[in-house]
């Protein structure tokens, strides 16, 4: 049976994200942090260069579904940069650490990190596997989009688009409200830390120092898109919603669930995170899910002036 396709007016998904980065430059710019020469470019040539793509394809090609996947990858290229505004303006609010709290629940559900670190170090061949799934937190949303819209299913896209949105403000907010490092720096056991596994990450270099600098005053100058975030685990929300947005493609299903399942518990290694990070993602990816749900259906019955289709590409006639 043929899937339902019915899709978002683009012109409206394009106004949507458009204003949620307006709202979020506001306070990254007014808090006073700028975007290094070659993350600026980086940052509006990508969106630039998958847009002019679209256009491009829609001018000279009948295939619609390659002018939307070109479209959809400039529209996560766009919540990327919308992650990065919100995640570093709310680490300058400076709220107290909750480390103590969250070691008390990875306590109480028996997970331990250091028993874990000497395990999967004792496996060099796992901590290879972890160390790629970790890298693809990036790559994995673009490739993904561009496979939903050339299937045609631009439905499930956009609702796996609003959700990756939700998902970022969500991880913002609650890291605003509850920021933390890892066990082994509460703990003042980072020389520990350093000789159960190299890939833990320290105070020392790494997102746990740049989180501190920021905490301090500094680091207005954004280098580098590098992750802050510890709880939630952004990793595992990330993971969930590319399952989710995978789900349909049959052949495509058991690849991407091994693969994020991998991503989610290299979290723990490669990012330093407790348990209990990993157990808010879920909640926070789940809370997306829903609400892209919802919000999907209210912009579905919206329907712009005939005009405003003119501002991105639209499918030729055949």
């Amino acid at each position: 049976m043929a899937h339902q396709n019915l899709a978002i007016d683009r012109p409206c998904l394009w106004i949507s994200l458009l204003t949620v980065l307006l709202i979020a430059f506001v306070p990254f710019s007014v808090i006073g942090f700028k975007l290094s020469p070659f993350i600026l470019i980086w940052s509006l040539s990508v969106p630039s260069a998958w847009s002019t793509i679209a256009f491009l394809l829609n001018q000279y090609s009948d295939k619609h579904n390659l002018t939307t996947a070109a479209e959809g990858v400039a529209q996560l290229s766009i919540i990327g940069l919308i992650g990065i505004m919100t995640v570093y303006s709310a680490s300058v609010f400076n709220m107290p650490l909750v480390d103590r709290q969250l070691l008390i629940i990875d306590q109480f559900i028996n997970y331990d990190w250091k028993s874990f670190s000497e395990f999967c170090s004792s496996r060099p061949w796992l901590i290879k596997i972890l160390k790629s799934s970790y890298s693809t937190n990036i790559s994995q949303a673009p490739i993904i989009a561009i496979a939903l819209c050339f299937f045609e299913r631009q439905d499930k896209f956009q609702r796996f688009a609003i959700a990756m949105l939700i998902g970022s403000l969500l991880t913002s907010i609650i890291f605003l409200l509850f920021p933390a490092t890892t066990a082994w720096t509460y703990l003042n056991q980072e020389r520990l830390a350093r000789f159960v596994s190299d890939e833990l990450p320290l105070s020392s270099s790494g997102w746990i120092h740049d989180l501190n600098v920021l905490r301090d005053g500094g680091g207005r100058l954004i280098l580098g898109a590098s992750g802050i975030v510890a709880f939630p685990s952004h990793h595992c929300v990330t993971a969930l919603l590319n399952i989710w947005a995978c789900w349909s493609f049959k052949y495509a299903r058991i690849p991407v669930l091994i693969l994020n399942i991998f991503m989610i518990v290299s979290a723990l290694i490669c990012g330093g995170h407790y348990m209990v990070d990993l157990l808010a993602g879920v909640a926070v990816a789940l809370a997306s899910v829903a609400l892209s749900q919802q919000i999907y259906g209210w912009l579905l019955n919206i329907h712009l002036p005939q005009q405003w289709y003119q501002l991105g590409p639209q499918p030729r006639a055949l």
